[in-house]
C-alpha cells in the first residue's frame, strides 16, 4: 500500500536477467494495480555516474558497456539530466564514436563511463576529439533507478530492450530412425 509505482531496468543486459526482471515487475503490477516505469540500464548507469561524480551532473555523458565480441552497448545523455541524446544501441567502438561525436559540440570533452569506456574513448580520440574516462567498473544501481522513477512516465507495455539475439539456440532436430522388420 505504501508503494506508488514499480520501477525496472529494461536492458540492455543478459537475456535471462531481463526476462526475470520484467516478469517480476509485471507480476507485482498485476497484483498491486500499481503503474510500472522503466529505464534503460544505460540510463540508470548515467544517473549513478552523476551521483558518484558530481562534476558529471552538468556534463554530457556517454555510457559504454562491454557487450563482448568487439561490441559495446552504448547510449549518450545530454547535460540536462537523464534525457537520452541517442537510443540504446549495440555498436562497435568506431560506430559509437561516430554517433557520439556527431551529437556533441566539437569543443566539448566527451565523458565516457562504463566497462566499455576505454575502447570507446580510444575511438573518439582517433577522431581528434577529447574523451575522459571515468567509473569503468560502474553498474546499474537500484538507488539510481529509484531516484529516476518519479520522473518517468508509466509504461503502457513493459518490453525489454534486446539489442542482440539470444546466445541459446534451439537444438537441432535429431534424425528419426524407424526400425525395420
Amino acid at each position: 500500500a505504501d508503494v506508488d509505482r514499480l520501477a525496472v531496468t529494461l536492458g540492455p543486459g543478459t537475456f535471462t536477467g531481463l526476462r526475470v526482471g520484467t516478469a517480476a515487475a509485471r507480476g507485482l503490477a498485476l497484483a498491486t494495480g500499481k503503474p510500472v516505469v522503466g529505464a534503460s540500464s544505460l540510463a540508470v548507469i548515467a544517473e549513478q555516474a552523476r551521483r558518484l561524480a558530481p562534476k558529471l551532473r552538468a556534463e554530457p555523458v556517454a555510457v559504454a558497456m562491454d557487450a563482448r565480441r568487439g561490441a559495446l552497448y552504448v547510449q549518450h545523455f545530454g547535460s540536462s539530466g537523464h534525457e537520452p541524446v541517442t537510443e540504446p544501441a549495440l555498436l562497435t567502438p568506431e560506430e559509437a564514436a561516430g554517433r557520439i561525436c556527431a551529437a556533441t559540440d566539437s569543443n566539448a570533452d566527451i565523458h565516457v563511463v562504463g566497462s566499455g569506456a576505454e575502447p570507446l574513448a580510444d575511438a573518439i580520440r582517433t577522431r581528434g576529439r577529447r574523451a575522459r574516462v571515468q567509473l569503468t567498473d560502474i553498474q546499474p544501481h537500484a538507488g539510481a533507478l529509484a531516484l529516476m522513477a518519479p520522473h518517468l512516465e508509466p509504461l503502457a507495455r513493459l518490453t525489454p530492450i534486446y539489442l542482440r539475439q539470444p546466445d541459446a539456440k534451439e537444438p537441432a532436430k535429431q534424425p528419426q530412425y524407424v526400425a525395420q522388420p
